[in-house]
């Protein structure tokens, strides 16, 4: 299990830089930073089982899905290990080493270290969701609680207004162009439970701080959409082996956060 290579880390000046996706990750525009140069030697993941698809040797495209799955989880779990949660593992994040025959993750653009109370940086963290990052109904909730004003997040949210939110993100999230209809009707009643138990009468202010509680579980779902749209792809999709793995995958993302 890979991270990307460090070739060489060198001090630079910033100062004002045009790029946004730079631009929000520095604190003072003109300050000291150290550029790292690495090197990743893979290609994307998705991209490597289209090459396996070519060479049509379903049995090795099963192996090498279930062998990239639980390289996947090892590197979320060394992550966990170290209190960062990625924020943004999808198709061009995760990278596949064909000559070692392992993977790599990278862009910790929008990563966080989970023990960092910090809220001010949640702006830079919890963008606006676009309906392609494969984030959670908490992450996506996390979002609109950080666009608000501080007065407003004060307020305690009326029933009527979380479910609308659960709605909106059921009907832009990239889950739904991924599961069957029934396990994405499963996991919004599963989720709308959860928040109801777990965030009934708290502020939005403290629905913040008890949504963040299960940050070590988005990257681990953010790996099964990721998974699961690599599945639809292959040719080996209706295999009985292969609707065993999507079903265990689906199983798990039906799972409240708090019980994963």
């Amino acid at each position: 299990v890979l991270f990307p290579i460090i070739i060489k880390q060198e001090g630079v000046t910033l100062g004002t830089i045009e790029n946004d996706e730079i631009s929000r990750c520095m604190e003072e525009p003109d300050g000291q930073y150290t550029m790292i140069t690495c090197r990743n030697k893979g290609i994307p993941i998705a991209e490597y089982f289209e090459e396996l698809e070519n060479e049509e040797n379903p049995e090795l495209t099963f192996v090498q899905l279930l062998e990239s799955f639980v390289q996947g989880l090892k590197m979320v779990s060394i992550l966990e290990q170290h209190t960062i949660v990625h924020m943004d593992i999808n198709e061009n994040t995760i990278t596949y080493d064909k000559i070692n025959g392992t993977l790599a993750i990278s862009d910790f653009s929008m990563s966080f270290d989970k023990e960092d109370h910090n809220t001010t940086k949640d702006e830079e963290i919890f963008v606006e969701y676009d309906g392609e990052m494969y984030w959670t109904l908490e992450v996506y909730l996390l979002s609109i609680i950080t666009e608000l004003e501080p007065e407003a997040r004060q307020q305690v949210p009326t029933k009527e207004e979380v479910d609308s939110l659960c709605m909106k993100y059921a009907e832009e999230s990239s889950l739904r162009r991924i599961v069957d209809e029934a396990t994405m009707t499963q996991y919004m009643e599963m989720m709308k439970i959860y928040v109801e138990d777990t965030m009934s009468g708290q502020t939005w202010d403290q629905m913040n701080a008890t949504l963040k509680e299960t940050a070590y579980t988005w990257d681990v779902f953010s790996l099964i959409v990721l998974f699961l749209r690599i599945i639809e792809n292959l040719s080996i999709k209706g295999s009985e082996l292969v609707q065993e793995v999507r079903q265990q995958l689906c199983d798990y993302i039906i799972t409240r956060p708090n019980m994963m």
